[in-house]
């Protein structure tokens, strides 16, 4: 049911954000695709279980709906490990996810300066290796809110690199009756490339 609720809600709020792209119909609009390397540090529930930073990589499509409005949306993969704890070998957390999110811009010169949020879909996996009992490896699929900040440099008209700063929200996701977040903080360093 929850998921149902989810999915419901993530095609309502695409469909408003690629709304705007119809309707305002303006000449200067272009692609772009940005790869996003950079760290996860966990906020929430795992924070809370000492679990480190560790690495962070999107892929992200956009479109630039006018100069200072775009939507982007694809794939986002993350990571973070436990420190060492009593009684573990081991305990990992990694996840996919799908992303979309809504961009406010305001470029002057060559800098591009923006502001966002969005939405996304996430399938973390937990991992849980203890001395003395059976390994624990279960998923979930949960969703989440995001807002964003940024600064682009235009090395070329088409070529930019850029930093971003964003903080993720998120449902609780159930391991097999451990019910936690995934919420935290991601910095990235990007390189983009405009068509």
């Amino acid at each position: 049911m929850r998921l149902r609720r989810t999915t419901i809600s993530i095609i309502v709020t695409i469909s408003l954000l690629v709304w705007p792209y119809y309707v305002c119909g303006q000449d200067k609009t272009s692609d772009y695709v940005t790869l996003k390397i950079g760290r996860y540090t966990p906020t929430g529930d795992f924070d809370d279980a000492q679990f480190d930073s560790s690495g962070n990589l999107e892929l992200m499509y956009g479109h630039y709906v006018n100069e200072n409005f775009a939507l982007e949306g694809g794939l986002v993969f993350f990571h973070s490990e436990g420190d060492d704890a009593p009684g573990y070998y081991d305990r990992d957390l990694t996840s996919s996810g799908l992303l979309v999110t809504a961009k406010a811009i305001y470029p002057t010169g060559r800098f591009e300066y923006y502001g966002g949020g969005g939405i996304g879909i996430y399938l973390p996996r937990l991992e849980l290796y203890p001395m003395s009992q059976p390994a624990t490896d279960e998923s979930d699929v949960t969703a989440g809110v995001h807002a964003l900040i940024g600064l682009n440099f235009n090395a070329t008209e088409y070529w930019y690199l850029g930093i971003e700063g964003k903080y993720l929200w998120t449902d609780e996701a159930d391991f097999n009756g451990i019910a936690v977040d995934i919420d935290g903080r991601v910095l990235t360093l990007n390189i983009g490339l405009r068509f």
